[in-house]
């Protein structure tokens, strides 16, 4: 009988340190001219949703936060990696 999967459960701040370390990432796209002036506003606004998604998500701990806070990060990480 197969058991279930068994280990370290993330930490409830694992989505945070995400969005930092994307937050960071960002900077350094723009600081290296990655980033276009006319997608600066959509740059900002994409990191304006993620940090208010991570927010919720480390506030509330439900799954469905989890889940839109993880497609606000990759949203934000899309938006600069190119």
């Amino acid at each position: 009988m197969a058991r279930p999967f068994e280990g370290v459960p993330p930490s409830p701040n694992a989505r945070l340190y995400a969005y930092l370390i994307a937050h960071g990432m960002a900077r350094g796209a723009l600081m290296r001219g990655k980033v276009t002036p006319q997608n600066v506003q959509k740059l900002i606004s994409l990191d304006h949703n993620a940090q208010k998604a991570v927010l919720n998500a480390t506030r509330l701990q439900t799954s469905s936060e989890n889940r839109q806070a993880d497609a606000a990060i990759a949203a934000f990480l899309t938006s600069f990696d190119s």
